[in-house]
């Protein structure tokens, strides 16, 4: 004989199949759409050659992806004068150009700190929502240390930081990983001095590239 799964059982299997799996297919979905403006936008030059040329290792670029989850950190978190949701640090070997960042794509199958080459960040970044800077008090001796701390990062292999969490650093999410290399290693930015500041130093992209502590070498933003 066989037995009938009661309806209420029914409701809280589906239930819990929707809250447990909505993640994985809302970010299924995202990288879809990524994939997609990808191919579409693939042809549109990012940064004029004279740009590519003067970037040092040490600036920061910053970027807006493609997506419902970039929107989403666009509209919710970051509550900067532009429109960006990730960030990275630009990294020059000799003519190539790469880029540390933290960050976690199923369509490149990456979760964690890497170092990419400048152009695979450009592509996953929308022609009009881009900005380097160079921060007014960074020298070109401080390379060093940080080439050692993101190779350092690299083979410890940080997982990228889903839960925000910047109290600690056994995951990372992009600006975290910058604020805490500028703070920590290289003496740029003061320790917070409470609870407030804190939370604002760790939840906002422009705390990077405020215009009171570095300059513009390429903007998209008029």
């Amino acid at each position: 004989m066989n037995r009938i799964i009661p309806k209420w059982i029914g409701v809280v299997i589906i239930g819990a199949s929707i809250l447990f799996g909505a993640p994985f297919f809302f970010e299924y979905f995202d990288s879809k759409i990524e994939s997609k403006n990808v191919t579409f936008y693939q042809a549109q030059i990012r940064l004029p050659d004279r740009i590519l040329d003067s970037l040092k290792t040490g600036d920061l670029i910053f970027r807006k992806g493609y997506g419902p989850i970039t929107d989403v950190i666009s509209e919710l978190i970051e509550s900067g004068p532009y429109d960006l949701t990730h960030c990275g640090i630009i990294m020059r070997k000799n003519t190539d150009v790469f880029v540390a960042h933290a960050i976690s794509n199923k369509s490149q199958k990456v979760d964690g700190v890497v170092l990419q080459p400048l152009s695979l960040f450009l592509k996953t970044s929308r022609p009009s929502n881009i900005h380097i800077v160079r921060w007014d008090r960074y020298t070109q001796e401080m390379s060093s240390e940080v080439e050692g701390h993101i190779d350092s990062l690299i083979q410890l292999k940080i997982p990228f930081d889903r839960k925000a969490n910047y109290h600690d650093s056994k995951a990372l999410y992009c600006n975290e990983m910058i604020v805490k290399i500028w703070m920590n290693n290289l003496h740029l930015i003061e320790q917070p001095r409470d609870d407030k500041e804190h939370w604002w130093l760790f939840n906002n992209l422009s705390v990077l590239y405020d215009e009171k502590v570095s300059s513009v070498v390429y903007t998209t933003f008029k």
